[in-house]
């Protein structure tokens, strides 16, 4: 049995909290000789004198402030719930942004073993410091258009893990989306899949993990108001459609769900009911146990992540819902794809609102409907 271990000082509290739970003492060496002092009894810095001090977060952001927009806000409830993809359109001023920034206050607690991925893709990026040794919140990585390639996937001369890694056991903002350019957004597509990157360097293969819940904001066309009711879109129809295929249909096919915003009418503005990020995650987090006890004994963790078998398992349909999903594979031309979507998104609903009929349907068809405006279903 082990009973100490010796680590660089630097990373004494990264390894404390990978063996907190354990009776091993850290030992902290800033050079050789007190590795060799240590070995011979003398005693050095242990884990006994670790002070770890978390995170916080002094952003005071709530949902509760976010007036209207009930349909976005359970859309992001759902997406947060079932780790799925999701696109908010809409014109500008409609409140994408303002959503987007308020997702941090409602993602789940994180496991030890996820602070523990995740730190060690921070640690490799070089992003630890005194001040904040460990990763103990979900990661929240909002990007611009002006980020590259390298710096979305990640790179050099010997590589470091990019924002797709960076956003590990968490959310991948991107604000824009449709101004990044179709190279960016295609960049995204394996790892998407794979939830992982894998980068070569000189014969050697780096890869990273990057396993995070997408989610997106865009105008519905380049001046930013197709369909708003109060200003006249001024786009042709071959630029809403060159504007529209940057993202391609096997991409759009891997995000699970797309809404769009209105704007918000005066009653909305001025209602009294606004659910609070408190509400949101509490939600979230009884999904999340229904989850968790669903894939007992499995490598998956959401209601995105399941396989076929699952799929069959765990989202048997009423007959009435099944004919309906029928109708609409039939009418809508449906991808494969897209009707695995829809039953992993009917069973995150139900999990929200116990219960998997027609209503749990309906809206799952909404969210992944909307998707079909964007480039091609082939793959």
């Amino acid at each position: 049995d082990i009973d100490e271990v010796i680590v660089p000082k630097e990373n004494m509290k990264e390894a404390y909290l990978a063996l907190r739970d354990t009776n091993i003492r850290v030992i902290g060496a800033e050079n050789l000789s007190e590795v060799v002092d240590t070995v011979k009894g003398k005693e050095i810095r242990s884990s006994d004198t670790v002070e770890i001090t978390f995170e916080e977060d002094h952003e005071d952001l709530d949902f509760i402030d976010v007036k209207g927009n009930w349909a976005a806000k359970e859309a992001i409830v759902t997406a947060i719930s079932g780790g799925h993809g999701l696109i908010m359109i809409g014109s500008p001023g409609t409140g994408k942004s303002m959503l987007a920034r308020r997702i941090p206050t409602i993602l789940p607690e994180m496991t030890i073993e996820e602070q523990i991925e995740t730190s060690m893709v921070y640690s490799i990026a070089g992003e630890l410091t005194e001040e904040r040794p460990i990763i103990t919140k979900r990661p929240f990585r909002k990007l611009s258009a002006r980020t590259t390639i390298a710096g979305i996937l990640g790179g050099g001369s010997v590589p470091l893990p990019g924002e797709i890694s960076l956003a590990h056991n968490g959310v991948l903002f991107m604000d824009e989306l449709l101004e990044y350019g179709r190279d960016k957004i295609e960049s995204l597509r394996r790892p998407m899949e794979e939830k992982k990157i894998t980068i070569m360097r000189r014969g050697v293969k780096y890869t990273f993990p990057a396993d995070f819940i997408f989610v997106a904001a865009s105008n519905p066309c380049r001046c930013g108001y197709y369909g708003d009711p109060e200003k006249i879109c001024r786009c042709t129809q071959r630029e809403l459609d060159s504007y529209r295929s940057r993202l391609s249909g096997p991409l759009a096919d891997r995000i699970d769900m797309c809404i769009e915003l209105p704007r918000i009418d005066y009653e909305g503005l001025t209602g009294g009911f606004s659910q609070s990020s408190e509400e949101m995650k509490q939600r979230i987090a009884e999904a999340a146990s229904v989850q968790k006890e669903r894939f007992m004994g499995t490598s998956i963790r959401h209601n995105a992540d399941m396989n076929e078998s699952m799929i069959k398992e765990f989202c048997i349909l009423e007959s009435e819902a099944e004919e309906m999903l029928e109708r609409a594979y039939v009418k809508y031309s449906l991808s494969p794809r897209r009707y695995f979507k829809i039953l992993k998104l009917a069973r995150t609903i139900s999990d929200l609102n116990n219960e998997i009929g027609t209503r749990s349907l309906m809206a799952a068809l909404g969210y992944v409907r909307q998707l079909g405006m964007y480039g091609k279903d082939d793959d």
